[in-house]
């Protein structure tokens, strides 16, 4: 089911009254990314994931590179909200799966976890997500993928509002990037990347970041080939 709602920012007591004008793209975009910084920068699982018990697992993967001397890792999840699962390994209230990569000898490695199971990690010759991580990682650290948002306004009183189609049934994804002391945080929604009534469907396709997911995603599928 689509809700449109009108998500408040600032402390929004009335509109009623006030006069409001349109806000552009670029004043959406830039209030936008200034109010969402999303704890991208803090080493914090959390961040990210939403089962406790798969967080403990995936802790002790990245402890276990870690000791080994493996700092280059990413962490993607996908989540299926309002969704049930039959699958004995779950152990959240709708499914999750992560999947960690990380590279070593030349190769990508991928380790999927799911609750309570994971499988054993398989391995890939092309380091094309790493390679293109770093090489774009610059830019991937002021990207924030927008939402949905159909248009923003401000009131006289500079309280701003924005109408944004949400989705309550629908994959969310998060990616979560650690590069030696650098970290780095992203989440977003399938409809955020399809919806081209979106006034920031383009710019969302265009992000370097939509184009690593992409890299992730195929990686991944081709994993299970």
């Amino acid at each position: 089911m689509r809700i449109l709602l009108t998500a408040i920012l600032a402390i929004l007591l009335s509109l009623i009254g006030h006069a409001q004008t349109n806000l552009t793209k670029e004043e959406i975009l830039s209030m936008w990314k200034s109010s969402s910084k999303q704890a991208d920068t803090v080493n914090d699982l959390t961040n990210v994931t939403f089962d406790s018990k798969a967080n403990k697992r995936i802790n002790a993967v990245i402890d276990s590179l870690n000791s080994r001397g493996i700092d280059s890792i990413i962490l993607y999840s996908i989540a299926y909200p309002g969704y049930n699962s039959m699958d004995s390994c779950i152990t959240y209230i709708y499914p999750v799966y992560y999947y960690l990569l990380w590279s070593s000898s030349n190769k990508i490695n991928i380790k999927t976890i799911k609750g309570k199971c994971e499988t054993s990690k398989t391995k890939f010759d092309s380091l094309g997500i790493f390679t293109y991580y770093l090489k774009n990682r610059e830019a991937i650290r002021t990207e924030t993928v927008m939402p949905v948002i159909l248009s923003g306004q401000r009131a006289d009183d500079n309280n701003t509002s924005y109408s944004v189609s949400l989705i309550d049934h629908e994959p969310n994804y998060s990616l979560y990037f650690i590069f030696g002391k650098e970290f780095k945080a992203i989440k977003f929604t399938q409809d955020g990347i399809e919806n081209q009534e979106s006034l920031f469907h383009v710019y969302n396709q265009n992000l370097k970041t939509i184009q690593l997911w992409k890299l992730i995603t195929h990686q991944i599928e081709g994993s299970h080939n």
